[in-house]
């Protein structure tokens, strides 16, 4: 094993995964080919802008360090780690690289199987190698997953720290305001005060067209990608169509969970356990509503988070909700 070294950490957590996988057993390649497709694309988009800044002598760096990433999967759990170089603005582009790319996974995990992450972005020391991941840091990471119930992948204070100090590179380099609108866009205080990491964000094509150098990252990423260019295209998608498909989701996973009446009046229980799951899309759409209201979008793409009680059961339950059973298996 190779010799402890310090990295930021993305540990993801993929709920219901056995409920989903139960019906639909034939998905496991899809979501390792998204997982593969989000790392890939938001690698070589960071590379493609740092090598353009580099040839056009606008860079104040001699040289660029190749982002040097680790990633596993294992059952319902997703590993990724990026190596700390030691400098401010190449360690920026590395924690930016993890963010994006868990925000990406995040995003097409519910968008596309209905299926929510949970988990932390994190840093420490640990070794990693193609076999093994192992440190105490590492255990304390995958730990602080348990202290999270929300479907929300959260930055640590640790990380955050960091976070504050490295932005300060950014203003000694040409591009410094495009990074730093890529981070403002990842990142969102939710209600109870904790920083996480918006999966709904709004950084696009149109930015990279606005740097200076877009003809040379469209060249370099053509050449990454010559049969679809998907780096570019993948980051040109409309915040107001994503949030009307994120929506239609959303609102199927309300109706489902925020619904009793195909259960028994006798089984509490199990009401109870569906109201957990309710409770947590309940968040999500709340969590919806707050990107609605920072992207300027209007009541029409918000979601109705309306509840009242339940006859039987007494619980909360969502306003004219329908039962929908296909949805309840893929939370």
């Amino acid at each position: 094993m190779t010799d402890p070294k310090q990295f930021y950490v993305a540990y993801l957590n993929i709920l219901g995964c056995r409920c989903f996988f139960n019906q639909n057993p034939d998905k496991a390649k899809d979501l390792l080919d998204d997982i593969h497709a989000a790392f890939d694309t938001v690698t070589n988009i960071i590379e493609c802008v740092q090598r353009a800044t580099l040839e056009a002598g606008s860079s104040p760096y001699g040289g660029i360090p190749k982002l040097k990433a680790h990633r596993k999967v294992f059952s319902d759990q997703i590993l990724m780690c990026f190596e700390k170089t030691g400098d401010a603005f190449f360690d920026l582009n590395n924690l930016l690289a993890m963010a994006s790319i868990a925000a990406d996974i995040q995003r097409e995990f519910i968008l596309k199987y209905g299926i929510s992450l949970r988990g932390s972005i994190s840093q420490g020391e640990f070794s990693i190698d193609e076999d093994f991941a192992f440190g105490r840091d590492l255990i304390e990471t995958t730990s602080q997953d348990n202290q999270n119930r929300m479907p929300r992948i959260i930055f640590t204070p640790q990380i955050l720290q960091e976070l504050t100090a490295n932005r300060t590179s950014l203003t000694k380099h040409e591009l410094g305001w495009f990074y730093d609108r890529w981070l403002d866009e990842l990142l969102f205080q939710d209600k109870d005060g904790q920083t996480i990491l918006n999966y709904l964000y709004k950084v696009s094509g149109l930015m990279l067209e606005r740097t200076p150098f877009f003809a040379q990252v469209t060249t370099m990423m053509e050449s990454r990608f010559p049969k679809t260019h998907g780096s570019v295209s993948k980051y040109s998608y409309g915040i107001r169509e994503v949030m009307d498909d994120h929506s239609n989701v959303i609102e199927g996973k309300l109706d489902a969970y925020g619904n009793y009446d195909d259960i028994d009046e006798s089984q509490t229980q199990t009401a109870v356990k569906r109201l957990e799951v309710f409770r947590k899309y309940l968040w999500v759409a709340d969590f919806h509503n707050s990107i609605c209201e920072r992207n300027g979008l209007g009541e029409e793409f918000k979601i109705d988070v309306s509840t009242e009680d339940d006859n039987r059961f007494g619980l909360p339950r969502r306003k004219n909700a329908y039962w929908c059973s296909s949805s309840t298996s893929r939370a």
